[in-house]
């Protein structure tokens, strides 16, 4: 009992470290920003905040977050994909990995900087920050997954071949443990380097929309809080992204999720903007954010709420692969798909352990389908008598 007390006495500030010394940095930036005294070469953090919160109300800021996002992302997918290809092919033969080892040499000695570089002669600016995150993930991956293969347990591998077991059950059974900790390690060190070094090809190349672009012309024009603003963008999305988490985990499902549901409310405010109540109400001079609440809202409601529901079972999904592969909820956490994860590894020997997690994703999935549905129902005015 005496234990625990102490425990919990350590435990309570170190909870508090992190914020601690956070706010002590931002403090000793506000004291150098106010010694200077020149607002041109350090701005306090009041007035980057002020700045950035000012960016965040205008659409053109998030559009250009979502555009580096997205080559960058893709550009570390393919990575990912190409290095789990090139280790499953030096694998299977040996004179692949004899031919990928001196090109994986090559992309992991070179500085970034020179690969912007040449980049720049071969690929469009729009094409530059995928193509250096590519290179970056490609042998992080590889070299890692190369490592897990051959971590395997001699011990399993001669077993299986006794039993006689089959090329997908001795991979499931005696590599695939061996490599998942190499491949959730490399993919998380990965996302990192490549959201990092993309920021950097944006830098140098300049496309149209980039955040990197936005920072070079802060600095040219010296807008100094924009600069320190598209800074802290920065900064704040590598934190995101160099975590696995729940939080993690419900920002990337919000800023991929947003975008179908947007649409369809956007065509049902047209829709209903062209009907006759709304023009009559224009008409008589009622003021548009009457107009809004009394008939934009309440038409479009429903259509929302069915829409919600109808996603729900996707994002459970969604949530549950990622966590199966290992990039979702991290332990001590658990979800349905981590348990699904951990007893696909025994499936051979305890098959029954997979059976309630993926049971309950499956009944689950279909009970909000079938609420959405009675939603739908009930909410169409067609429906009602």
């Amino acid at each position: 009992m005496q234990t625990s007390t102490t425990t919990d006495k350590v435990s309570l500030p170190r909870r508090w470290m992190q914020p601690t010394a956070v706010m002590l940095w931002v403090l000793i930036w506000q004291l150098a920003a106010m010694a200077v005294n020149i607002p041109l070469l350090l701005p306090s953090p009041v007035v980057v905040l002020q700045r950035l919160w000012q960016l965040c109300g205008e659409g053109e800021f998030w559009y250009t977050v979502l555009t580096s996002l997205c080559r960058i992302l893709l550009g570390f997918a393919a990575g990912v994909a190409a290095g789990v290809l090139l280790a499953a092919a030096a694998w299977r033969w040996q004179f692949v990995q004899a031919m990928v080892r001196p090109m994986v040499g090559v992309l992991k000695s070179t500085p970034v900087a020179s690969f912007i570089i040449l980049a720049l002669v071969w690929v469009k600016t729009e094409q530059l920050a995928t193509l250096i995150s590519f290179i970056m993930v490609l042998p992080l991956v590889y070299n890692n997954l190369c490592q897990g293969i051959a971590a395997a347990d001699p011990k399993l591998l001669e077993m299986a071949k006794v039993f006689e077991l089959s090329g997908w059950k001795t991979f499931r059974c005696c590599y695939l443990p061996a490599i998942l900790p190499f491949f959730l390690s490399a993919v998380s060190s990965a996302l990192g380097l490549a959201w990092k070094s993309g920021i950097a090809a944006e830098v140098l190349g300049r496309p149209l929309t980039a955040i990197g672009t936005k920072i070079y012309e802060s600095k040219v024009y010296l807008e100094t809080a924009d600069l320190f603003a598209w800074t802290l963008v920065i900064i704040l999305l590598s934190v995101i992204l160099d975590s696995s988490s729940v939080p993690t985990l419900l920002f990337a499902m919000c800023v991929t999720g947003w975008c179908p549901i947007a649409r369809l409310v956007r065509s049902q405010m047209l829709q209903i903007s062209s009907s006759e109540y709304v023009m009559a109400a224009k008409v008589m001079g009622v003021k548009p954010l009457t107009s809004v609440v009394t008939h934009f809202i309440p038409n479009t409601l429903s259509v929302i709420i069915v829409n919600i529901t109808f996603r729900i079972p996707g994002f459970i999904f969604s949530e549950a692969f990622l966590s199966y592969v290992g990039l979702g909820v991290q332990p001590p956490a658990t979800s349905w798909g981590a348990l699904c994860s951990a007893a696909s590894l025994n499936f051979l020997f305890y098959p029954y352990q997979l059976v309630a997690p993926a049971g309950l994703i499956a009944l689950t999935m279909l009970c909000f389908t079938l609420i959405g549905d009675g939603l739908r129902d009930a909410l169409d005015p067609k429906l009602r008598r």
